[in-house]
């Protein structure tokens, strides 16, 4: 069962991975290495990929829970949707159960997302917070409400129910069945899925990266439609195709990153490597991955996450 803490582990570095990816080097085809006066200038990101590769020793189950699952709750009334990302976490019978059009939040709208405390298989509360296109908020409440939780299938059922906003105009019916996909792993062979495919970073990623002769570097960055761009500062260094770029907060703390580079003409691909064989405790990490892949404990042989990165140069 996926608890939400180990969530961290794989996204914690998403955020300024996107940001750090605006930023790559140059290498002319065949060169066995890069020269850092290719990286001088502008650079614009074109696309952005994330997958992970995964490898099980027993033929199993695992569950996709930031995919599109199967079914949907639906919204019906003053406010109209169909929710179809589900989540959870918890433990010995009690569960905090979350649905959603997107599971990005405000930061896709219109958002809908329902938060259910389930005990034992059954719910003591619902509410569902709405903020639509021109940001306006709907909040629904109701402490209890016909919902059957499967904790083993992770089959989440609501039996249609009337709510009313917190400003008494507004009125919607929520009800559906939905569970999240599952992607079987066959012993001993390694899968590649997108473990985050509903947060769609490729389409949310814009930003320009400029590599100053002084080796410092900024990226301006804007992650979804809508947002204030951000500015990362930060120094680089190059060793042969390997780049390094670190960013360093008011605080002091150095956010590093390390990448593979390639270029072909005008466009430049780098490539970041991580995952559990980069860790200091590996057995720790394979342990939280199947917890939060809903494997089977002690079963995970190895698990990486790759981010690939297309730039073009602009100037």
């Amino acid at each position: 069962m996926l608890k939400f803490k180990t969530v961290g582990i794989l996204m914690a570095l998403c955020p300024l991975m996107i940001v750090m990816l605006g930023c790559d080097e140059a290498d002319e085809e065949g060169m066995d290495g890069l020269q850092e006066s290719q990286l001088h200038g502008a650079w614009e990101n074109v696309s952005f990929e994330n997958y992970q590769t995964i490898e099980s020793n027993i033929d199993q189950d695992m569950v996709l829970m930031f995919s599109p699952g199967i079914g949907s709750i639906e919204v019906s009334g003053d406010l109209t949707a169909s929710l179809t990302y589900l989540y959870s976490w918890g433990d010995a019978g009690n569960y905090m159960v979350f649905v959603g059009n997107n599971l990005l939040g405000i930061e896709n709208l219109p958002s809908y997302q329902v938060s259910i405390n389930v005990v034992q298989g059954m719910a003591s509360s619902l509410s569902m917070e709405v903020t639509l296109e021109d940001y306006s908020q709907h909040n629904f409440q109701i402490d209890s409400i016909a919902v059957l939780y499967n904790q083993n299938t992770l089959q989440l059922n609501i039996l249609e129910t009337q709510l009313v906003a917190d400003d008494s105009v507004t009125t919607v019916s929520i009800g559906g069945q939905l569970e999240p996909k599952q992607l079987s792993l066959l012993a001993n062979e390694i899968t590649t899925v997108n473990v985050f495919e509903g947060f769609q970073f490729a389409e949310l990623s814009e930003g320009v990266t400029t590599f100053h002769a002084d080796n410092s570097f900024e990226t301006i960055s804007t992650l979804w439609a809508g947002a204030e761009p951000d500015t990362s500062l930060g120094t680089w260094s190059l060793n042969g195709s390997e780049l390094t770029m670190v960013v360093e907060n008011d605080e002091g703390y150095q956010q590093i990153t390390v990448a593979e580079a390639s270029i072909v003409e005008d466009e430049l691909t780098l490539v970041i490597r991580g995952g559990c064989a980069d860790e200091s405790d590996v057995a720790g990490c394979l342990q939280q991955v199947e917890e939060f892949l809903g494997m089977t404990q002690g079963t995970l042989v190895s698990f990486e996450d790759v981010y690939t990165q297309v730039l073009h140069r602009i100037n």
